[in-house]
């Protein structure tokens, strides 16, 4: 429980912060900043970006014996559109800005899920 709720506040919350915010007219400028802040620097202290976030919490949720297939997937995505941002088309910037905001859904759906379950256990 506790590695889906670290996952769930240190990647899936800081992965999307700033960009799950902007306006659906934002300027490219703004996407590019808000994901630069959100993918770049995940972490602040210490600095991290969203792989290498992902890299420390992997372990613990592997370990609890959580499949990590599809959050894989999703942060190398993000991690290849992170270090081609400067390149990226608006539609691929719009679209990096669902993905992100989409791995925070998926984190918190993994986390509520399991409390659920440890709530269902409990009460038997």
């Amino acid at each position: 429980m506790e590695a889906l709720s670290r996952a769930r506040h240190d990647l899936g919350k800081y992965v999307a912060c700033a960009s799950r915010c902007l306006p659906d007219d934002a300027s490219e400028t703004d996407l590019r900043d808000a994901l630069r802040a959100d993918l770049c620097s995940t972490r602040s202290s210490p600095p991290s970006n969203c792989g290498e976030v992902w890299a420390g919490l992997r372990p613990d949720l592997i370990a609890t014996g959580v499949s990590v297939s599809a959050i894989d997937a999703a942060v190398a995505l993000l991690v290849s559109r992170a270090e081609a941002l400067d390149q990226l088309a608006r539609a691929e910037l719009l679209d990096t800005v669902v993905r992100a905001v989409a791995l925070g859904d998926v984190l918190r759906a993994m986390h509520r899920a399991a409390l659920a379950q440890v709530d269902s256990e409990a009460a038997l």
